[in-house]
């Protein structure tokens, strides 16, 4: 039961975590400063290293390729 609650919990923060990429995301498109986009990708990026480890290198690659674009 406690499992139950505790995945879905943390399924909600990844969720919300995800809104707040998307967002950033559009910022980018709408031209708003880099340094916005990389302080959101840093924390979707600590977000992630809690709760889902797999997603750190596909992030990782993500930001570089943003800070580079």
């Amino acid at each position: 039961m406690a499992m139950v609650v505790i995945e879905g919990i943390t399924s909600l923060i990844l969720l919300i975590l995800g809104l707040v990429i998307l967002l950033g995301m559009l910022y980018f498109i709408m031209g708003l400063p880099k340094i916005i986009i990389f302080l959101l990708s840093l924390a979707f990026m600590l977000g992630s290293l809690v709760l889902e480890p797999l997603m750190i290198p596909a992030l990782i690659l993500l930001m570089i390729v943003k800070l580079f674009k």
